[in-house]
């Protein structure tokens, strides 16, 4: 007792028993009174018994004691392996679902993680993806839960048994979560790698080989045949060029060989809509790598004016948050002497900069002043409204647009545009109570206030 004290494992407590104050001792660390209450349980039906109209198993606070449980090398195997059996075997007999049998087979998962030697690892892992793959996997909640169960048990059983079911299933559901759980899990296990490139060559025209591929990239970010298999797709006229796309973003985020060939990929050859697809890609997978900032910045130099090179510029910025080129260049879009097409790109795109500077918004600010055509006007309002808060240059420019507005003789179009500016002009400085109270007076003589969504 005075070493425990010493070491500070037990501090002294008092407590009331039938009215008397009673000296005591109680753990100064929850872990050492779990650890030590799990020492002293020899029989573990002692945790099958009801304990406040609950069984243990099922009671969170002994969830840490069961685990130590399982850890104990002093208890036999059998005895462990009949413990997992009973919980197996568990029937609430209340529910048609067997709900507390379903809260025994977690319980079994996690007694898998602390003793991976049992005998039914390979029947409680078999159970778990019943529960988790079509068609059992009704709801997504279902499948949340077992992906977490899985997650934390023993790999080893998992992965054989998924790597079975890839082999032998025909239903394309299951499939595709099977090649998705063993991306997420196969890191350092060369099995699981050597029959997904098995299957990567049985299924070279179908749509699952984009599950194959990515299940390899994210095991082995440098496998050949799982980024071949991508760019492949990528090429003009393929068919699945969207989806292949869709699915690098997914799992080859910081991928140095998809990057390098994106970049590579990337060309005023592309329609416009391939290549804003594949800058979207990189925006995702190369985000803040300075191989893609500085490749984007050589398309920048390299692109003649026009959608491609506002594109760019957009992406670059979502890529390298306030990159000084990007906005230069968006910046120089928008004036009057651009295309219109392009104008409204780019000021659509400054709307959407992650990093807003005081000379974009002025920029914008300026430019809505000189502007003439409504609907360019409307785009540099709601472009302000999301990167001028607070900005006294976009409060400035939207009050004197809206006492324009009301100071002009009526038009619908002008309505809508004044309504427009006054909801902007709420964004951008929503606390400032000598402004709303001058839009409360002019939503109160105006139509703009039926259609105002406060």
């Amino acid at each position: 007792m005075r070493s425990a004290l010493q070491l500070g494992w037990l501090i002294p407590k008092t407590a009331v028993r039938k009215g008397v104050w009673e000296r005591g001792y109680g753990f100064a660390d929850d872990t050492f009174r779990d650890y030590f209450a799990a020492l002293a349980i020899a029989d573990w039906h002692f945790f099958l018994d009801i304990y406040r109209h609950q069984y243990r198993i099922f009671d969170p606070e002994w969830q840490r004691v069961l685990a130590f449980w399982w850890g104990r090398e002093e208890i036999s195997l059998v005895n462990k392996q009949a413990f997992l059996q009973a919980m197996l075997e568990f029937d609430d007999r209340c529910s048609p679902e067997n709900f507390y049998g379903l809260r025994a087979l977690e319980c079994a998962a996690l007694a898998l993680r602390e003793c991976p030697d049992l005998a039914q690892a390979d029947e409680i892992v078999a159970r778990l993806l019943a529960q988790g793959l079509p068609p059992m996997a009704g709801n997504g909640g279902q499948q949340k839960w077992v992906t977490a169960l899985l997650t934390e048990t023993h790999r080893a059983p998992v992965l054989q048994a998924l790597l079975k079911i890839l082999q032998t299933t025909e239903d394309d559901r299951i499939y595709g979560q099977c090649c998705q759980w063993l991306g997420q899990w196969g890191q350092g296990f060369p099995q699981a790698i050597e029959v997904l490139e098995q299957q990567l060559a049985l299924h070279e025209q179908s749509s699952l080989r984009f599950a194959i591929a990515s299940a390899l990239i994210l095991i082995d970010p440098n496998s050949s045949p799982g980024v071949a298999t991508f760019l492949a797709a990528l090429r003009p006229g393929q068919k699945d060029y969207s989806l292949a796309l869709q699915t690098l973003a997914h799992c080859a985020v910081g991928n140095l060989p998809v990057i390098k060939a994106l970049l590579d990929f990337l060309s005023p050859k592309l329609s416009v809509l391939h290549h804003r697809q594949v800058l979207q890609c990189l925006e995702v997978v190369g985000k803040n790598h300075s191989l893609v900032i500085a490749g984007l910045l050589q398309k920048l130099r390299l692109y003649p004016p026009g959608a491609f090179l506002c594109q760019t510029a957009e992406s670059l910025e979502k890529i390298d948050p306030g990159n000084p080129t990007a906005l230069v260049v968006l910046q120089r879009h928008i004036q009057a002497d651009q295309p219109l097409p392009l104008r409204k790109q780019a000021i659509y795109s400054l709307g959407e900069v992650e990093v807003p500077s005081p000379t974009v918004v002025a920029g914008l600010a300026d430019l809505l002043m000189a502007e003439e055509d409504v609907f360019v006007r409307w785009l540099i309002v709601s472009s302000l409204a999301k990167i001028g808060q607070g900005d006294p240059s976009a409060i400035a420019t939207l009050t004197t647009l809206v006492e324009k507005a009301v100071a002009q003789p009526r038009t619908e179009e002008g309505d809508w545009l004044l309504n427009e500016t006054i909801q902007a002009l709420l964004k951008v400085d929503p606390q400032n109570v000598g402004i709303l109270s001058s839009l409360v007076y002019l939503l109160e003589n105006t139509e703009t206030s039926e259609h105002l969504q406060t």
